[in-house]
C-alpha cells in the first residue's frame, strides 16, 4: 500500500516528528539510544533541518510509526517534492512476501464487524502496542474495494496530522487519513484514487467517530 504523500514544509515536518516522538520517548532519550546529539534531533524537529533517513529508521523502530509513510512525508517536504510526484518516486510498505512459519509466535486479533478473529505473525505488530487494543479492519469486506487489511488501536484514538485512522463518518467504519483545515475543521482524504478529500466544519467535528489510529496495513491478494 501507499500511504498518501502529505505536502509539508520543514518546519511543519519537524512538528509532524516532533509529536510522534513525544509519545513514546523524551529527545534526551533518543538521543542517548542512538547516535544523534540531542540538539541535532532538536534542529530536525525545530529549526526546520531535514533528517537523514537513518533517523526515520530509528524513529520507525521506536515509534511504530510507517517507515514508508515518514520517508515519504520527509521527501514531500524537500526540494524535489513535486518531482517526487510527477515520477512516482513515493515508497509503498508491502508485506506481501511475509509469511507465518510454525515457529512464529501469532495473535487472535478480532476482526471489525464480525465475529471472526484473524491470526497474524506478532512480528508484524510495532513494538509498544498493547495486543489486547488491537482491532482488525478489513476495507475490502467494509465496502472500501481495498484489498487491504488495517490494524487499528482502539486505545489510541487522539489525532495527530497526517495519520491514518478508522473513522465513522455516519455511514459505517472507513479508513481516513486526518489532516488539520482552516479554522479547526479538519480534512479526511482516502488514498483511492477518484475520492476527493472530505472536509469537515469545526461545528461538525464532533459527529465523526474515531475508532482507532492504524498502527500496521497489509496487502493481500
Amino acid at each position: 500500500m501507499s500511504y498518501l504523500g502529505v505536502h509539508m514544509d520543514a518546519n511543519q515536518f519537524g512538528d509532524f516528528i516532533m509529536q510522534i516522538r513525544d509519545k513514546v520517548l523524551s529527545r534526551p532519550a533518543m538521543a542517548e539510544k542512538y547516535i544523534w546529539h540531542v540538539n541535532t534531533i532538536k534542529a530536525y524537529e525545530k529549526d526546520g533541518r531535514l533528517p537523514d533517513i537513518d533517523y526515520l529508521a530509528a524513529l520507525s523502530v521506536e515509534t511504530g510509526h510507517c517507515f514508508a509513510d515518514l520517508v515519504n512525508k520527509r521527501l514531500m517536504a524537500g526540494k524535489l517534492a513535486n518531482v517526487a510526484e510527477e515520477q512516482h518516486l513515493l515508497v509503498s510498505d508491502t508485506r506481501a512476501d511475509y509469511k507465518v512459519t510454525k515457529r512464529s509466535s501469532t495473535l487472535a486479533i478480532p476482526v471489525y464487524g464480525s465475529n471472526t478473529k484473524l491470526h497474524l505473525d506478532n512480528k508484524l505488530i510495532p513494538n509498544g502496542v498493547e495486543h489486547s487494543a488491537l482491532t482488525v479492519f478489513d476495507a475490502n469486506q467494509q465496502g472500501e474495494l481495498n484489498s487491504q487489511v488495517f490494524i487499528f488501536n482502539t486505545a489510541d484514538k487522539t489525532i495527530f496530522d497526517g495519520q491514518l485512522y478508522i473513522v465513522d463518518i455516519g455511514n459505517g467504519a472507513v479508513v481516513k487519513q486526518v489532516q488539520s483545515g482552516l479554522g479547526g475543521a479538519i480534512i479526511l482524504s482516502s488514498d483511492k484514487s477518484g475520492i476527493a478529500p472530505l472536509t469537515v466544519p469545526r461545528e461538525q467535528v464532533d459527529h465523526i467517530t474515531v475508532l482507532g489510529r492504524v498502527v500496521c496495513a497489509i496487502n493481500y491478494f
